[in-house]
């Protein structure tokens, strides 16, 4: 063989060889980019992926708010109450606007002359005995019932002092004061101050001491006298 042979078999051999490293470097150099490539996809797609990630924090959160508010109670509505329209529970006053008067404590229709049913009762007290004394019966009567009473009655109306008594039924009823009824006693009638509290035996000894006896209360309770109050008068 020639040296010029084996010249050009070295030349071409180089050339193979230049070519093939050539066709490495691109093969490289493309992976390279589209491992490059690939990885900015992938970023944006995680970019894309915690975006929406965000925006459904964000619907959490306004779908969280727009549960608040959904819960927050609605302003009650205002409502016009009427007026008057509650009854009172006195024991005096009209039951109906025009009807007939109605006196103060159980009333002063009973039922029958003789004896009274337990409740309390307005009237006079008068033979006062050491087991007994007679009562004779009658209507105390106070605000507007007072007035139309009084009207009724062909007396001053509006009445002085805002009270009217009517004593129009002369039977008298004989009570039994029970053995630790207590009375409320007016040393003088014409002042309340002058109140104290005294046994019947007392109350029966002393009552007629006085320049007038007042009215009086009886509080009946199984069919006796358990307390008796003077009814201060003006």
């Amino acid at each position: 063989m020639s040296w010029n042979t084996v010249a050009m078999n070295l030349n071409m051999t180089h050339w193979s060889s230049a070519r093939t490293l050539s066709a490495l470097l691109v093969a490289i150099i493309m992976t390279t980019a589209t491992a490059a490539c690939t990885g900015s996809d992938d970023d944006v797609t995680d970019v894309s992926t915690d975006e929406t990630s965000d925006t459904s924090e964000t619907s959490d959160v306004t779908t969280e708010t727009t549960e608040v508010t959904d819960t927050t109670a609605p302003e009650p509505t205002e409502t016009t109450e009427s007026n008057g329209t509650t009854a009172s529970t006195s024991t005096s006053g009209t039951s109906n606007e025009g009807g007939a008067p109605v006196p103060d404590g159980s009333g002063c229709t009973p039922g029958d002359d003789e004896t009274l049913p337990d409740g309390r009762w307005f009237g006079y007290a008068s033979s006062r005995e050491a087991d007994s004394f007679t009562f004779d019966l009658a209507c105390w009567f106070t605000g507007d019932d007072a007035v139309a009473a009084a009207s009724e009655d062909g007396a001053e109306s509006p009445p002085p002092n805002d009270y009217h008594i009517r004593n129009d039924n002369p039977a008298e009823r004989l009570l039994i004061p029970a053995p630790d009824a207590t009375v409320e006693f007016l040393a003088e009638p014409g002042d309340p101050s002058t109140v104290e509290t005294i046994d019947y035996p007392t109350w029966m000894s002393v009552a007629t001491d006085r320049s007038f006896e007042p009215g009086v209360w009886v509080e009946i309770s199984d069919g006796m006298v358990v307390a008796i109050e003077e009814q201060y008068q003006p």
